[in-house]
């Protein structure tokens, strides 16, 4: 049961506890696949959270990286490597940006176990994969310089031809048309 629902006033509780709550919650919305809701609590108990808490604030920005990762919008490697995540999270950061299914693959593999027990190595592979097509179609409707217009288009040979370059031999190169299609649905 959630404290909004509950009636309870969360703002006549300490900001420790404010901070706890918002990151449980955090991650328990992350788990419930609302991803942007799960951003905006973790950003809020992030900064909510003391500067001396600096082991507090990076179990708060572990998660808060993953719900901006799935939502395309990652945080600065400088913050990363404040808090010791470079490793972890700047590889995925990277790769997913240049839409490179082999190098995030491969990013995200370097550190599964690591992401497994934090039980979010599912989440990344499937909505990280799909910023990184994202990415991927965008550098695609890009580099064919194609002209802006209310409806852009581009051919599914491209894109399938793109995935096919893209993967570069470490994901497997079962991409055919119906996939793209539908990857471009969801």
């Amino acid at each position: 049961m959630a404290v909004e629902s509950a009636n309870l006033a969360l703002s006549a509780c300490p900001r420790a506890e404010r901070v706890t709550y918002g990151y449980y919650h955090g991650r328990y919305l992350l788990n419930q696949h609302r991803v942007v809701e799960a951003a905006d609590v973790l950003q809020e108990a992030f900064f909510r959270c003391c500067r001396g808490a600096r082991g507090n604030k990076r179990r708060i920005l572990i998660f808060l990286t993953i719900a901006s990762i799935m939502t395309d919008s990652a945080p600065t490697m400088a913050l990363l490597q404040k808090y010791q995540l470079e490793a972890q999270f700047g590889g995925l950061i990277r790769e997913q940006r240049r839409g490179h299914l082999a190098g995030y693959f491969c990013e995200l593999s370097a550190y599964s176990s690591w992401h497994a027990h934090l039980g979010t190595l599912l989440l990344l592979h499937q909505y990280g994969m799909r910023m990184v097509y994202r990415n991927l179609f965008r550098r695609v409707y890009v580099l064919l310089g194609l002209p802006t217009a209310e409806k852009p288009r581009l051919r599914l040979v491209d894109l399938v031809a793109a995935c096919h370059v893209s993967a570069g031999g470490v994901v497997e190169p079962d991409h055919d048309v119906d996939e793209v299609i539908s990857l471009l649905a969801h």
